[in-house]
């Protein structure tokens, strides 16, 4: 798959996901970490 508008790949829970920039992908780890 290739998604044009995400060119950032992170790892979340042993899963790939998709970002558009390492910055979103930085603030969705914190979301999750805030969580707990």
């Amino acid at each position: 798959m290739y998604y044009e508008n995400y060119s950032f790949v992170g790892i979340v829970n042993g899963q790939k996901i998709r970002f558009a920039t390492e910055e979103e992908y930085n603030e969705y780890i914190e979301s999750i970490e805030d969580e707990d």
